[in-house]
């Protein structure tokens, strides 16, 4: 057991000798600095380490700055074209209406043709069964259009009362008139 006690002396001599020894060194190696000093150099390494933070945060907003005015000149460029395109809608609404209106003027002069049309078939067969004698009176009356349409619409056999019904020039006018149309419609 005495061994066992002077190993354990031993030991911690040679422990707290190592310990005296590693001090001493310290010591040398870096001369104290007093709480002052330690105080001082912190305050340096943060103000640095604030400085390098401020630094590295004005970089990131300078760059979004820069984003942000591109993204602004960009917003510009596609408000131009969005007005254009709008001009473009707003002229095209108005040729639509325009041409709405246009529709609806050529429909209604398609229904009063077609009414004119199947009016002036009634006529033709009020016609058909009149003598030239009874047509000539009425016919001298009515205009070079009417007369033509009556006689386009009466049938091939009766054309020939219609003519007769005409003074001798004026027959010859709408000969020529039904001749141009024929000519047109070939």
């Amino acid at each position: 057991m005495n061994k066992i006690l002077i190993w354990v002396v031993v030991a911690l001599a040679g422990f707290t000798l190592l310990v005296v020894i590693i001090f001493i060194m310290l010591s040398y190696l870096q001369p104290a600095t007093s709480g002052q000093e330690v105080k001082q150099q912190m305050i340096l390494d943060n103000e640095n380490l604030i400085k390098n933070m401020m630094s590295a945060r004005q970089s990131e907003i300078d760059s979004l700055r820069k984003e942000i005015s591109g993204y602004r000149m960009q917003l510009i460029q596609r408000s131009g074209t969005i007005d254009s395109l709008a001009q473009q809608v707003n002229f095209k609404d108005g040729l639509i209406v325009q041409y709405r209106k246009t529709v609806e003027g050529l429909n209604r002069e398609v229904e009063t043709a077609n009414k004119r049309t199947i009016h002036i078939k009634e006529l033709a067969k009020t016609y058909e069964s009149m003598k030239v004698a009874e047509m000539s009176p009425i016919l001298e009356r009515v205009d070079d259009r009417t007369v033509i349409d009556l006689y386009n619409n009466i049938s091939a056999r009766n054309r020939k009362n219609v003519i007769l019904a005409l003074p001798a020039n004026r027959a010859a006018l709408i000969t020529q008139k039904i001749a141009q149309t024929a000519g047109t419609q070939s």
